[in-house]
């Protein structure tokens, strides 16, 4: 898809689209919460699942409504079907997060009592790893970040803003306003924290715009997007005592330095 040159000074379609999803998300989540197990205990099935959702679709449903008001339906699904690209993406976007996890996780425990690779018990451990990930996986990517976020974020804002700007100034503007959206999640986290997180999500972008820019394909973003989730969890399932452990630390340094390398 090729957006034309912005000239005005504000991209007024670009500010609608945030305040569509901004507008989808924040009021469900102040006012419901952002704790899955509490909705879900609390309400209906069915509310519970509009209430989780709807938020979590915010940015692709603030997208698909741009997408059509531009009359750019076709180029969205030309970039949602672009799938045929080199197999070593694929490998890369799923193998990549894994790896950076399981790097911090060890790093994380090195000189502790309990180091980590002897933690996982073969067979049973080594299948939920490798192919326990995969279900969260396929759920991330339908239900979660992937479909839920990459059709606004990467498929229209990323798209727009690097019709004005250096992918560099564009990754680091979506990122901004991509963090700030993760905020209902943030109350009660320290200064510290929120700030070393949205640093996190300021490099995800960046790391996020190299792998479109070289693919322009909306799955394989998904696929990274679901893969950087779903490690997440099944993490602490394979090795119970990271629960209790600052492991996210060198994960989120370790993306931080992906990310200024992609940078530069």
């Amino acid at each position: 898809m090729t957006v034309p040159k912005q000239t005005s000074t504000i991209d007024w379609q670009l500010v609608f689209f945030f305040l569509i999803a901004y507008l989808i998300a924040w009021p469900v989540a102040f006012i419901f919460g952002v704790d899955d197990e509490i909705i879900r205990s609390t309400y209906s099935p069915v509310a519970a699942a509009v209430i989780i959702y709807l938020p979590k679709f915010a940015f692709t449903i603030s997208g698909v409504i741009l997408f059509v008001y531009t009359r750019q339906v076709k180029e969205m699904l030309q970039r949602l079907t672009h799938w045929r690209v080199s197999w070593g993406w694929y490998v890369l976007v799923y193998a990549g997060p894994a790896l950076l996890y399981l790097i911090s996780a060890v790093l994380s425990t090195l000189g502790g009592e309990t180091p980590l690779i002897p933690q996982i018990e073969f067979p049973a451990g080594f299948w939920m790893l490798t192919f326990g990930a995969q279900t969260g996986i396929l759920a991330y990517f339908f239900f979660r970040g992937g479909l839920g976020e990459e059709i606004g974020l990467r498929g229209f804002a990323l798209m727009r803003l690097q019709s004005r700007h250096s992918p560099l100034k564009a990754s680091l503007i979506l990122g901004f306003w991509w963090g700030l959206w993760h905020l209902p999640a943030w109350i009660g986290r320290s200064v510290v924290e929120v700030v070393i997180v949205w640093l996190g999500v300021l490099a995800f972008s960046i790391l996020f715009t190299w792998v479109y820019n070289h693919t322009l394909s909306l799955p394989i973003v998904m696929l990274l997007h679901a893969a950087l989730n779903s490690f997440d969890d099944v993490l602490e399932n394979v090795f119970p005592t990271l629960v209790e452990m600052d492991w996210e630390l060198p994960f989120v340094a370790s993306i931080l330095i992906v990310g200024i390398v992609l940078a530069i």
